[in-house]
């Protein structure tokens, strides 16, 4: 999204990054704020940017209206889906034309953009929903994605707030397998699973538990979880 050559912006924008994220995204906390691309082929994925944490400034509590060619626009409200959205499916094959416009949402502002991608071929989506032990000090949860021993998507993957993840535009077959893993918590993995085009497969829930060597006990010093027991006059 933040490639000026491929997406043209109206109104304020600005090039942010998390922490140590791997990529750029576009932050907009103005109303009317615009961008518009065009795309080849017959459907659209959006990746939004994750929600700031409270140590480094406020979730994104706006909307974001998309207009697909003249079609009836969507209108996503980030706090409450998943960072990856298919914005359309099914289109002509052929150039299509999109406008995304941030506008506030009741007292809220605020949206993050970080990809787009065109989809040529058809293809499926993966839902999952990831809560935890010490659910307020989860924030990133890597997916993992495998088919047939393949790496098909390594992504950071939930929406912190709402514990929402979301895969889109997957290519459809048997053999697919998903691994949950957030630093902390102890490693989560799927059944194998099918992919079909044009449909969503839903995972059941997903609770990560804690690493035992994380658990404070009555212990803490020298190190944690190694108590070490002196005894009198040593």
């Amino acid at each position: 999204a933040t490639d000026e050559k491929v997406v043209s912006r109206s109104g304020q924008w600005q090039v942010a990054r998390f922490r140590f994220a791997a990529k750029d995204h576009l932050l907009t906390t103005a109303a009317g704020a615009a961008i518009e691309f065009q795309f080849q082929g017959t459907g659209l994925a959006l990746r939004l940017g994750n929600h700031a944490v409270p140590a480094y400034g406020k979730p994104s509590l706006g909307q974001l209206r998309i207009t697909v060619d003249d079609q009836q626009p969507t209108v996503i409200t980030p706090q409450g889906t998943a960072l990856e959205i298919i914005v359309a499916r099914n289109l002509p094959a052929g150039d299509h034309q999109v406008k995304m416009v941030h506008q506030p949402a009741g007292i809220g502002t605020g949206c993050r953009i970080e990809a787009v991608r065109a989809l040529k071929q058809p293809t499926g989506d993966l839902q999952f929903q990831v809560q935890g032990e010490e659910n307020a000090f989860l924030v990133d949860v890597r997916a993992v994605l495998t088919r047939q021993n393949h790496t098909i998507r390594n992504t950071l993957a939930r929406n912190w707030l709402n514990g929402h993840c979301q895969l889109v535009g997957l290519p459809p077959g048997d053999g697919y397998q998903l691994s949950v893993t957030a630093a902390g918590w102890q490693t989560v993995q799927s059944k194998p699973f099918r992919i079909q085009g044009g449909a969503v497969m839903q995972l059941p829930a997903i609770f990560l538990t804690r690493q035992d060597e994380t658990r404070i006990t009555s212990f803490r010093f020298p190190a944690m979880n190694q108590p070490a027991v002196r005894k009198p006059g040593t």
